[in-house]
């Protein structure tokens, strides 16, 4: 089952071409180190004081900032706030993402890698804010205090933790997540299962969550008439292709659920989750932002991670969401980290 009928090609926000249809892209022709979007010369702003701030390039790493950057920026009197990040084949739509957010300036896309956290050994990831480093007047990153267990609200303390900060929300995005919901004609669940660091990792899954637990919750979701719908990028077709076939030779109806991998921009993707009964997937930015946007939510964790404490499962979650019965970390082979398991937590749901 495909929607190639509605398909959507997001447009280049690298170009400044007067003519440029859906398909154009000409981001190949100009070199992408030190380009700032378009978004500098829609907005025409006074410059006034110009900060370059550098970030992962995740979508979970840079939505854990972006709760406290909108206080940073009003505190420091920031007129122009850049974001810098490293846009590598994996992260393709992080910049486009960025542009979104009405308090980011602009973006700037680089093609070599910052000396950032990945480089540092775990250990002695102490410094979350480093000033005048890989080009950029700061660099933040969350990661480290995060993954240690500590709350988010006591990251930067001074700066002030904005939960709701603004994600807009374009109608045709909206209208393409109805569309998909009107196709099934009934409920649907968004699924991220992962080619990389997911499902085929065995650091992630330790052999508690693959093909068989996949299909089994398939399969419980179609007998109750929900769709499941299969979200991920590029790198993620591999284990989508695995997935098919396994559902294929056990006679599973061809439609058994909706593959979406590596055929919507982020902001479909996002619209999906935002419009859907529930989320269920590995440790990703997708499942965050599905926290973020107070979706029932199920994360796989592993039992145990030599760089994460426990308390990471939830660091970065509202209070109020963790009041509620919204969101459920769940570690791999723990009693309902099963397809049985997860159709019993979301039951009130589905």
């Amino acid at each position: 089952m495909g929607l190639n009928d509605f398909e959507y090609a997001a447009p280049n926000p690298f170009c400044f071409c007067a003519e440029k249809g859906a398909n154009h892209d000409c981001k190949k022709d100009i070199p992408k180190e030190s380009i700032l979007t378009a978004f500098d010369k829609l907005r025409n702003r006074k410059q006034g004081k110009k900060v370059v701030i550098g970030m992962p390039a995740g979508i979970g790493d840079m939505h854990w900032i972006l709760t406290k950057l909108e206080s940073y920026k009003e505190k420091n009197k920031i007129d122009h706030l850049a974001i810098s990040i490293h846009e590598d084949s994996g992260h393709l739509h992080s910049a486009s993402f960025l542009q979104r957010i009405p308090f980011v300036d602009s973006v700037i896309c680089k093609e070599k890698p910052f000396k950032f956290i990945w480089n540092i050994p775990p250990l002695e990831r102490h410094t979350t804010l480093m000033e005048n480093i890989d080009d950029c007047d700061v660099r933040i990153e969350f990661n480290s205090e995060l993954e240690a267990g500590r709350r988010i609200e006591t990251i930067l303390p001074e700066y002030d933790v904005n939960w709701e900060y603004e994600i807009p929300y374009a109608e045709e995005d909206r209208t393409f997540a109805n569309r998909v919901k009107v196709l099934g004609g009934k409920k649907f669940v968004v699924l991220y299962a992962s080619s990389r660091g997911g499902n085929s990792n065995p650091t992630w899954t330790a052999g508690k969550w693959g093909l068989n637990e996949w299909v089994g919750l398939i399969s419980l979701l179609n007998a109750k008439g929900i769709q499941p719908v299969l979200v991920g990028a590029g790198w993620d077709l591999e284990y989508a292709q695995d997935l098919e076939k396994v559902c294929d030779e056990r006679g599973m109806s061809e439609d058994a659920f909706l593959n979406l991998v590596d055929q919507t921009p982020l902001w479909r993707t996002l619209a999906l989750i935002r419009e859907c009964d529930a989320f269920i997937g590995f440790p990703s930015g997708l499942g965050i932002m599905s926290v973020k946007f107070k979706k029932n939510t199920i994360m796989f964790w592993p039992c145990a991670h030599k760089w994460f404490d426990d308390g990471f499962h939830t660091a970065w979650v509202s209070p109020e969401t963790l009041k509620s019965d919204i969101y459920h970390p769940m570690k791999y082979g723990s009693k309902n980290a099963n397809p049985e398991g997860i159709m019993s937590t979301l039951g009130s749901v589905l």
